[in-house]
């Protein structure tokens, strides 16, 4: 046999497994299927656990922190255009992934001219974390639905989370 036709004919079961696999792997698409549909699941707001904290900081910028540490709330200068009372309040958590307290961080629908950083500490909540690749911040909605948002720098040594 010449040496090309024995290269095709030793090609050809390779080819027709190809074939059948691409044919076999086939989904039936159904028109009358439902499309399928997910629904967030909206939980409740979580419950004031003690007083709320609060402080002035205006264009220069300050941090305000829940005592003990477990939150703390950074404003760099010029991220606000006056004087606000930026507030944190310790609330139970509703969110089903989440670990430790909520807190409310007020005032509702601040926009800042720059980013501020959040940063939670998880020290006293050590053990229930899982893993740490999953540690991250989230938020609820108003419409009562929680949001990931990640985290955008993870301190293993002082055990707290920013974003």
């Amino acid at each position: 046999m010449k040496p090309k036709f024995r290269q095709a004919l030793l090609c050809l079961p390779l080819s027709m497994i190809l074939l059948f696999t691409f044919i076999a792997c086939k989904k039936n698409i159904n028109p009358q299927d439902p499309p399928v549909t997910i629904t967030p699941l909206v939980r409740p707001k979580g419950t004031s656990t003690g007083t709320a904290i609060s402080k002035e900081i205006g264009i220069a910028g300050g941090t305000i922190q829940w005592p003990g540490g477990q939150v703390r709330v950074q404003i760099p200068e010029g991220a606000l255009s006056n004087h606000t009372a930026i507030g944190i309040e310790r609330l139970s958590n509703t969110n089903i992934a989440g670990i430790g307290y909520s807190y409310r961080l007020t005032p509702h629908g601040q926009i800042f001219n720059k980013p501020v950083t959040v940063t939670f500490s998880w020290a006293d909540i050590a053990d229930s974390v899982g893993l740490l690749q999953t540690l991250g911040l989230s938020y609820q909605m108003d419409d009562g639905i929680w949001k990931f948002v990640g985290a955008d720098a993870v301190d293993t040594e002082a055990k707290t989370v920013s974003f």
